[in-house]
């Protein structure tokens, strides 16, 4: 009686547990087959991102005029930095898996700076000559869209793009001055004086006219440095105008950009 008892129970135990581990088996292929239907979702073609750079910015075949309103040809570019902020769209063509080429459009805001120096005689108020050193400075707030195509290089996330520029450029102030160790004659073209004339503020009549619509071509560098869902993408990208800044003149705005882009998919 004793042993049937315990072969009741072992019978009993048993079947409990097969009918356990069956329906855990049920559920695991209910999910499996879960997965297999899942509708399959592939990577995006569209990526956006935010992106910010500092540029430097210079002007080609740019000349001033001094105080007296005659150019100056000796001229020194002062290299000084300004900041922009835009986003970026990219579109990646080919294979989406395994892209080697893609087209991109950054919107960006930022300030321009084009800041040079220049040594010529100026007359003092007793009619004699003086060396003075110039000061010439144009500052300008512009909305820039770059448009280019990238191709990476086989093998590696380094991408060559090329492509064309469009600025539109606004708040646009010009700082000419000179400064002497004496006092310097005025002319008609003197806004103020400081420094007991020792400096003088003057305006430039040849920059009066800024053409603020500016088209021109970009080329540059980039490169791909995937972390989980993002991409962080350092890049280097010089800017060459078509038009001249100036009406009438045959200054080229050139502008040397260096940023980072973080990178989502759409």
């Amino acid at each position: 009686m004793k042993n049937l008892i315990v072969t009741f129970l072992f019978l009993w135990l048993s079947v409990g547990v097969f009918s356990e581990l069956l329906a855990q088996g049920s559920d695991m292929e209910d999910y499996g087959m879960t997965l297999c239907f899942q509708p399959y979702k592939p990577p995006p073609h569209t990526y956006f991102g935010i992106l910010s750079s500092l540029n430097l910015g210079q002007l080609s075949s740019y000349t001033p005029g001094d105080l007296n309103g005659n150019p100056l040809t000796t001229i020194e570019h002062n290299p000084h930095a300004r900041f922009s902020l835009g986003v970026r769209l990219e579109y990646l063509l080919g294979d989406v898996k395994n892209p080697k080429s893609f087209i991109t459009a950054d919107v960006m805001f930022g300030r321009m700076g084009f800041e040079y120096s220049a040594q010529d005689s100026v007359q003092s108020t007793t009619l004699e000559k003086m060396l003075g050193q110039y000061s010439l400075t144009t500052t300008a707030s512009a909305f820039t869209l770059n448009a280019y195509y990238t191709h990476l290089l086989p093998g590696t996330y380094l991408g060559i793009t090329a492509g064309i520029t469009t600025s539109y450029i606004f708040n646009v102030e010009h700082y000419y001055s000179v400064t002497a160790s004496r006092a310097i004659l005025p002319s008609a073209s003197t806004i103020s004086t400081s420094d007991s004339g020792r400096t003088m503020q003057y305006a430039d009549t040849s920059a009066a006219d800024v053409n603020r619509l500016q088209l021109g071509v970009v080329a540059g560098l980039r490169y791909d440095i995937l972390l989980g869902r993002v991409v962080l993408t350092p890049f280097a990208q010089f800017e060459h105008g078509l038009n001249g800044i100036l009406s009438g003149g045959k200054e080229r705005m050139q502008v040397f950009r260096v940023g980072v882009t973080i990178i989502f998919a759409l």
